[in-house]
């Protein structure tokens, strides 16, 4: 644990590593992106910690003997680290179904901050799209369980998740994995399954046009659904990863 002084960050890794302790250390989000990097974020924990994450990354990868990071960006701020997909969902505890028969049309949202994740843009894109006309509604999922916020993904025809950061988070495995399409803003520099990504690519200035091509058309919907179930599956397996990053030397019994 990282402990942080006006002269610096100091942290018990030396002692770990002393006691012959193999030390991974993962990074993930704003754990080391800069505030620069994400303007539209207004936590202010997120803007109070800025002052000490070069700091805090550069002493833990001192010490790391493996060092990994979940979002293909922190590659830039630390380059002697490896991509990890996200094993924190596991797609084979989640049952896809197909969506709802009805009319209309439910996009889910599920922002755990507004203002990173572009909220008013999904807002307002939606507001644009009845106004037109078109049988959809807007599902804002905040403040609930875990559980309750599956139901709602699952009871959904489209998640959109962040419009700015340039990946896509947690929800959108889950989304995925329920086999619902996603709709997010990935940035291509950084993205490494490439074409691969069965994610519909929208900036706040692309989303109406996104959207408006999802809700008409139930056979994309479809594909996608299924497409994003079988990447969630193959990418985000938690032991399938677990295992290719340990090079199957960590046995797992039976069950799992």
């Amino acid at each position: 644990m990282a402990l942080r002084t006006p002269w610096g960050v100091f942290n018990d890794l030396p002692l770990l590593k002393r006691l012959g302790k193999t030390v991974v250390v993962t990074w993930q989000g704003c754990d080391v992106r800069p505030k620069s990097a994400c303007p539209h974020c207004e936590r202010p924990t997120c803007v109070a910690q800025d002052r000490w994450r070069e700091a805090d990354a550069r002493a833990m990868r001192k010490h790391a003997d493996r060092r990994v990071f979940l979002n293909p960006d922190l590659r830039r701020y630390l380059p002697d680290a490896d991509f990890l997909p996200y094993a924190s969902v596991d797609p084979l505890a989640l049952t896809p179904s197909a969506a709802p028969d009805r009319e209309e049309v439910v996009v889910a949202h599920a922002p755990t901050n507004r203002g990173a994740k572009g909220t008013s843009h999904v807002v307002a894109a939606v507001e644009r799209l009845r106004g037109e006309g078109l049988a959809v509604r807007l599902d804002l999922i905040e403040g609930v369980s875990n559980a309750e916020a599956l139901m709602r993904i699952a009871n959904s025809d489209v998640l959109v998740d962040q419009l700015h950061i340039g990946w896509y988070g947690g929800v959108a495995v889950e989304a995925m994995s329920l086999g619902r399409p996603v709709v997010a803003y990935i940035d291509e520099a950084d993205n490494p399954f490439g074409s691969r990504l069965p994610i519909v690519r929208a900036e706040p200035a692309t989303l109406y046009a996104a959207l408006r091509s999802l809700i008409v058309d139930r056979s994309q919907r479809a594909v996608l659904g299924v497409d994003g179930r079988a990447f969630a599956v193959k990418e985000h397996d938690p032991r399938s990863i677990v295992r290719r990053y340990y090079g199957g030397v960590i046995p797992f019994p039976d069950e799992c």
